[in-house]
């Protein structure tokens, strides 16, 4: 859930979260993978909402080709949620060696932006943004450069979630790509 507003809110989301580990499709998984249901349990975490001017997700390694040294970046305008979900097309970036060594620009029609009150709306890009990049080069490879550290970090190639503000750079989720197949030894 995004920019929700206010402690009741924030409560009733949460509890909204936990109660998705009783949709149908959470307990028909347990039951075909052997989990009992008794065994569950679920964090939810609450984060404080980033307003950002760009967001996407970083692949710290080539997801289909499989080659570490090769990032990928996925960027559009506002909220990335538009990006995920598919709302939207994203520019995509390669980078090798501190390079950007390959792009493809989207036409970014769509936006997803916060609303003050709380919740989001999807609005139109201004016709002259459209075929803007959603970032500059440098500040693909300054992105890159983040992910390869949290990559050191956790000891395995990342799939991160990013939004750019004023301030800078924003990780809100890092996860293990799982689509790699294991480096030989």
């Amino acid at each position: 859930y995004l920019n929700v507003v206010g402690p009741a809110a924030v409560l009733r989301h949460v509890r909204r979260c936990w109660a998705s580990l009783f949709t149908e499709r959470a307990v028909i998984y347990r039951r075909r993978n052997g989990i009992e249901d008794r065994t569950v349990r679920m964090a939810v975490v609450v984060q404080r909402m980033v307003l950002p001017d760009a967001s996407g997700v970083l692949f710290t390694a080539d997801p289909v080709t499989g080659h570490r040294r090769t990032a990928t970046v996925d960027a559009g305008f506002g909220l990335g949620e538009a990006l995920v979900s598919g709302l939207v097309n994203p520019d995509v970036f390669t980078v090798r060696d501190d390079a950007v060594v390959a792009k493809a620009i989207a036409v970014k029609q769509r936006a997803l932006h916060a609303l003050p009150g709380g919740g989001t709306r999807e609005v139109t890009v201004e016709p002259r943004q459209q075929e803007r990049p959603a970032l500059t080069d440098a500040q693909v490879v300054e992105l890159v450069r983040l992910g390869r550290r949290i990559e050191a970090h956790f000891g395995c190639p990342q799939d991160i979630e990013w939004c750019l503000t004023d301030d800078g750079f924003r990780i809100v989720q890092s996860r293990p790509i799982t689509t790699l197949f294991p480096v030989p030894v």
